[in-house]
């Protein structure tokens, strides 16, 4: 059904969190552990255990490998 729209599924992985009023582009794939801030534009993969957020004109990606058990 998603194909015959022209949309992509994009895939989430275990453990994340995504704020409200996000808006996930077609093709994204975003990695385990990661948190997405309110508001947020995802047009590009979200590596796992990643924190993205957006600030006006200014998207800011926070890699933590520590976070890796």
């Amino acid at each position: 059904m998603f194909r015959e729209q022209g949309l992509e599924p994009v895939s989430i992985g275990d453990n994340c969190w995504i704020g409200s009023n996000t808006v996930i582009l077609k093709d994204v794939k975003i990695g385990l552990g990661v948190v997405v801030g309110a508001g947020t534009i995802l047009s590009k993969n979200v590596p796992d255990n990643s924190i993205m957020y957006q600030k006006r004109e200014l998207t800011v990606q926070i890699q933590n490998d520590s976070c890796k058990g």
